[in-house]
């Protein structure tokens, strides 16, 4: 199998979510209670979800060529 035939490459995905768990925590820990305590949590949630999530690809089965 040729490099260019590989769909996916790079970091391993259990790498890249340790990561993204890791920066989200930081985050979370960065807030200062009277800010946790104050803020809107759906806004909060809101917030923390636009910055943290993960475009994940989406494969169409139909779409396939080999």
């Amino acid at each position: 199998m040729r490099s260019n035939d590989i769909l996916f490459r790079g970091a391993y995905l259990s790498a890249v979510l340790d990561a993204q768990h890791k920066a989200l925590r930081e985050k979370i820990d960065s807030f200062a209670s009277d800010y946790i305590f104050n803020v809107d949590e759906d806004d909060l949630v809101r917030s923390l979800v636009d910055q943290f999530s993960l475009d994940t690809p989406k494969l169409s089965i139909d779409a396939r060529t080999l």
